[in-house]
């Protein structure tokens, strides 16, 4: 009896890790919208907090990746696309898309006119096309690089 008693609590905890790792999972249910929003205000921040103040240039934009795009200039003259996806799956899709070296995209190459640098920030993918060295710092701290050292 008291082996049966013991299962059934592993088998209740077991079912609570699991709907609580599940509902964290961008992997099986997708982004929160207020995900989406906190990690841009956060990117946007951090470069402001940093005195490079983002300015959202809607007249620009290059869309290499299927996220929805938003172009920032930085006052050092510097800019950076934000790709936002409220689908994790298409998200995955692109990261693995990316070659090693950044030069390949969703089976295009690319010549661009610095190294490419790709980083994962939550439901962001963040491209910058640079060698700015505030710039990467600050693209270090806010996720992992994916491409482009």
């Amino acid at each position: 009896m008291k082996k049966h008693f013991i299962v059934l609590v592993l088998f209740i905890i077991g079912i609570i890790l699991f709907n609580v790792l599940a509902k964290e999972s961008t992997l099986l249910y997708g982004f929160k919208d207020n995900v989406q929003e906190d990690k841009i205000e956060y990117v946007l921040k951090t470069f402001d907090d940093n005195g490079l103040d983002p300015v959202y240039n809607d007249q620009l934009r290059l869309d290499v990746l299927r996220g929805n795009s938003r172009y920032y200039k930085l006052t050092n003259g510097e800019w950076f696309n934000l790709y936002i996806y409220e689908d994790a799956g298409l998200m995955y899709d692109d990261f693995h898309s990316i070659s090693e070296d950044g030069y390949g995209i969703l089976d295009v190459e690319y010549e661009w006119v610095s190294p490419p640098h790709f980083y994962l920030c939550g439901n962001l993918l963040i491209q910058y096309i640079g060698t700015n060295s505030e710039v990467l710092e600050i693209l270090d701290e806010l996720g992992d690089e994916i491409t482009g050292r």
